[in-house]
């Protein structure tokens, strides 16, 4: 079973499919979705809104007939194009009094809206956003055709986010979260934006735009009226009467126009995390005495502030304290119910957080409603991640970028739950270019809010940024106590107020151990958190983000959190099954509820070093001596192959008598000591960040899992690299053959062979050395050194071949070496400028090396 199940994994990983893949579509299970609609809008006596969750199907683009019913959310896997399909019908009534208003929630990623056929709106983002009606393309009772083409495809330029982000969640297209059709009546006010300031927290002045649109359209124009109020009210939560209610006069004209209006309060509750208060804003039109059109929402009033010494919400000092959140499942992807979103988020409450970063992902409105609810700050920020340099200097995705954060600040700057607005994440702490990018973000985002902005960095900053209130401090597994004098430094330069642990990552996939000495166990887990809040709130800096409560999806397979088929990140205190009662969840629960100390054991250290890694050599050990020792001649062979190449390679030329059966079991210790090689390395970089950046850099998914699986499982590894490394030596094997058509010497493929077997004997060298190399490894004494070793090793092999080939072809050294390093240098150069151009790879790579030499 074994043997197959590695051939499974060879053709699964370098067998590209002959045929198109199927697209999998996914829909959430039937669920209670009641209650969406008045989250977002309220609920009105006037207006309707309606979730238009079902009664759709999808098909692809270029083929209709092969429709199927869906609900929505949904979303499908795969790089392609679908489209949406439903109905809508409205009564006459309906058409001649409402105007008809879709809220699209997010739909991932181009997408183009059509009813009846002609495109009424086109976005690029998965951002919300609104599309009325036009009531000259829709008809009543008929039944119009609403279509919705969705086109799915991430890259590293083009897009925001980008294809490449570390540990970012799974992406997937479709309509991935609610639509919602709201009837507006023909004149209608609407509250367009609000921001209010406190002063002294006894009297808070709220500042409300509302447009207007008092035109009765159609036959019926008893529109024009002269005497047109807007009411606002707000109404504390749990209250039936307003607490606060104030009129206003408006001015009747034909064209909807825009007016500012305030409103004086006294003494307003005040939201904190730990007593949630907020108001229904109820805002009203009244012509003649009677309610034309009314609609609401949600407020909450509270001041946060930021200082170089500290937070301070509502007068008082403060410390924020959250997990990042991602909806993002292995199964579902990037789509969620409201049922388990509100269990999730009731979770983050529960056990103690006051706050919840939505990272690397536009949020979901829904959950913002929520964390408002149930007193959750709610940290967003623009999903960009690990931004190369050289996209600073780029004007095209500065102006995307741009046009994307005014996008999702016009959505967003006035949700009450959002406290702080973020420019991106995984910033160079040391970069003059990403210090101007984040310039420019905080600007536009400072212009336009007035909340509080963050950036989070990769390393440590210390040069203040202009616009930036909070800076967050990204880690990853590394002990919080050993980078003490980084802090220190931080903290002196921009002030302990300003720093915050932006997110503080360590994966767990020992699972539980004996004690926390054991690295990336659950023990280890709960004692690096214990140390980051114990930092934290010894040194009192502006708070901290754990990474995360819960296990989540990636679209790559992940070397530093361990590799699984699903793509599962192992990063929650939660873990697969959610269990409250496991070590870290506890020690988290006891640190945010200051409850009694839970004691972490210390174990003792598991060694986690493969036993066939010597047993493997051990074995290749003895064939090599038992080979040896079979021959005198083959003895003298090994001697002369390598300490004179040049004379045994003329040997082979010269057709002197060499053993098929010697050579073959040479060959078979060969491929095992250097496939053995491989592995063992790999196993020892199969967490290292460094490399699962590099591999990120190529963009392709099936690279990122083949390694990560190898690099995790060792034994399934080896004897795939084994047969890679076999078919690599017969293809070289046959191009050497090939070439030989453009000489006149010609040579047997079988001296071909035998010349590579024997130029490849050094190998059996490093026998010895892969008994202890884990080891060695393992003490991070002189790993460079040895990299560098096993570099110039390779190079020494390389000579080798080359030596060989022109001594059996009899041609010049000079010739040889140069056409092969230049179809080396071709064929490398060819592969790296081809994901240069498709996925910027080279720009990702040196991001990459900057990053890892700042963690």
């Amino acid at each position: 079973m074994k043997h197959f199940r590695v051939f499974f994994v060879i053709l699964s990983f370098l067998i590209p499919s002959l045929i198109s893949s199927q697209v999998k579509l996914k829909e959430l299970p039937p669920t209670n979705s009641n209650g969406i609609e008045n989250l977002l809008y309220g609920s009105s006596s006037i207006r309707k809104v309606t979730n238009l969750e079902k009664g759709w199907k999808v098909y692809p683009l270029d083929n209709p007939s092969n429709a199927v019913s869906i609900t929505v959310p949904s979303n499908f896997e795969g790089e392609t194009s679908l489209v949406y399909e439903r109905t809508l019908n409205f009564s006459p009534e309906e058409y001649n009094n409402f105007k008809f208003k879709l809220h699209f929630l997010g739909v991932n990623y181009y997408c183009e809206i059509l009813i009846n056929n002609f495109i009424i709106y086109k976005n690029s983002t998965d951002i919300p956003f609104d599309v009325e009606l036009p009531k000259d393309l829709i008809k009543p009772n008929f039944d119009n055709v609403l279509s919705v083409k969705v086109s799915f495809k991430l890259d590293s330029e083009n897009t925001i986010p980008f294809k490449q982000r570390f540990l970012g969640p799974k992406d997937l297209g479709g309509i991935i979260r609610n639509v919602l059709l709201e009837y507006v009546p023909d004149r209608n006010a609407e509250l367009t934006n609000f921001n209010y300031s406190i002063d002294s927290y006894s009297r808070t002045k709220l500042n409300c735009s509302v447009k207007l649109d008092l035109a009765k359209r159609g036959a019926d124009s008893t529109g024009r009226q002269s005497n047109y109020s807007v009411v606002l009210s707000l109404t504390g939560r749990n209250k039936t009467a307003p607490d606060f209610r104030a009129e206003y006069p408006v001015s009747y004209s034909r064209n909807a126009y825009t007016t500012d209006l305030s409103m004086e309060l006294t003494n307003p509750d005040l939201w904190r995390p730990d007593n949630p208060n907020y108001y229904t804003m109820k805002v009203q039109l009244i012509s003649g005495g009677q309610v034309i059109d009314e609609s609401e929402k949600r407020i909450s009033f509270y001041d946060l502030s930021i200082s170089n010494s500290k937070v301070m919400l509502n007068g008082s000092e403060y410390m924020l304290a959250g997990t990042t959140y991602y909806i993002s499942n292995s199964y579902y992807g990037n789509i969620i119910s409201l049922y388990q979103l509100r269990e999730e988020l009731t979770a983050i409450k529960n056990i103690g957080f006051n706050s919840v970063r939505f990272a690397q992902a536009v949020p979901n409105p829904i959950a913002l409603r929520i964390c408002e609810e149930i007193g959750l700050f709610a940290f967003v920020e623009l999903p960009v991640n690990s931004l190369p340099g050289e996209y600073a200097r780029n004007q095209n995705f500065l102006n995307q970028a741009k046009s994307f954060l005014n996008l999702f600040l016009d959505k967003f700057g006035s949700y009450s739950s959002i406290c702080a607005i973020g420019t991106g994440s995984s910033y160079l702490a040391d970069s003059n270019e990403q210090t101007s990018l984040i310039e420019t973000f905080a600007g536009i985002i400072k212009a336009r809010t007035n909340k509080p902005v963050y950036a989070s960095f990769t390393g440590f900053p210390t040069e203040p940024v202009k616009g930036i209130d909070l800076y967050g401090i990204e880690l990853f597994g590394k002990p919080v106590k050993s980078l003490a004098d980084d802090f220190s430094a931080s903290i002196k330069a921009l002030g302990k107020g300003r720093i915050f642990i932006s997110e503080a990552t360590y994966p767990v996939y020992k699972g539980i151990s004996s004690g926390y000495v054991n690295e990336f166990s659950s023990e280890g887990q709960a004692q690096y958190f214990s140390d980051m809040i114990n930092y934290s709130t010894d040194n009192s800096i502006g708070g901290y983000f754990i990474n995360s409560l819960y296990d989540y999806a990636g679209d790559f397979a992940s070397l530093f959190t361990s590799y699984n088929a699903a793509k599962d990140y192992n990063v929650g205190v939660l873990g697969k099954d959610k269990n409250e009662f496991s070590l870290p969840y506890k020690v988290l629960f006891s640190k945010l509820h200051d409850n009694e100390k839970v004691t972490i054991p210390i174990g003792t250290k598991k060694d986690d070093s493969k036993i066939f890694f010597i047993l493997v050599a051990l074995g290749l050990s003895v064939l090599m001596a038992a080979l040896i020792n079979t021959k005198r001649k083959f003895r003298e062979d090994c001697s002369r192959a390598l300490i004179r190449p040049y004379n045994f390679f003329a040997d082979i030329r010269d057709h002197r008598i060499m053993s098929g059966a010697h050579a073959s079991i040479l060959m078979v210790i060969l491929l095992g000591s250097l496939a053995l090689l491989i592995t063992i390395v790999l196993y020892f970089l199969k967490s290292n960040i460094l490399l699962e950046k590099i591999l990120l850099a190529f963009g392709s998914r099936r690279l990122t899992s083949f390694v990560s699986y190898l690099a995790w499982n060792p034994l399934q590894g080896l004897i795939i690299i084994f047969i890679l490394i076999g078919i690599k030596f017969a293809v070289v094997s046959l191009l050497i053959k090939a070439g030989s058509f453009f000489i006149k010497t010609k040579v047997s493929i079988q001296n071909i062979m035998f010349t590579i077997i024997w130029a490849m004997l050094p190998f059996v060298l490093l026998i010895p050395l892969e008994l202890v190399l884990y080891k060695v490894l393992m003490m991070n004494a002189a790993n460079l050194y040895i990299y560098i070793f096993l570099i110039v090793f390779q190079l020494w092999i390389l000579q080798r071949i080359l030596k060989g080939i022109y001594v059996i072809f009899d041609v010049r050294p000079f010739a040889v070496y140069f056409y092969s390093l230049l179809i080396i240098f071709l064929l490398a150069g060819g592969i790296v400028l081809y994901y240069q151009f498709s996925n910027s790879a080279i720009y990702f790579i040196i991001n990459a090396f900057k990053q890892y030499a700042l963690m």
